[in-house]
């Protein structure tokens, strides 16, 4: 997904994403990013914390935000990045919602 920085590795917690910016490995916590404040759980969605990724999405592999407050595709992938015209589905009981102001994955259980 990120061919500038193949060794970019991001752990399973939903809110931590590891990016790659102008060559580099930075870590990014998406509960104190613009894009996951709400107000509301319709304000939040669920999209795969991967650049363009394909196929059925488990829990861990989700991140959840706010569309109105941008795309995850500024987080997610490289500067630049032309994903293929192909849509996540997200596995049975995985959900997005809103805690204290933030957008957050709920997982199946």
């Amino acid at each position: 997904g990120n061919p500038g920085c193949l060794e970019c590795a991001a752990p399973d917690d939903p809110e931590l994403v590891a990016l790659c910016r102008e060559g580099r490995c930075v870590g990014v916590d998406l509960g104190t990013e613009p894009i996951t404040e709400c107000s509301a759980p319709s304000d939040c969605v669920l999209a795969a914390r991967e650049c363009c990724a394909c196929g059925l999405i488990e829990a861990p592999a989700a991140i959840a935000y706010n569309p109105a407050r941008g795309t995850p595709n500024t987080y997610v992938c490289d500067d630049g990045t032309a994903c293929p015209p192909c849509v996540p589905s997200f596995a049975s009981g995985v959900t997005a919602g809103c805690v204290a102001g933030r957008c957050v994955v709920f997982g199946p259980d």
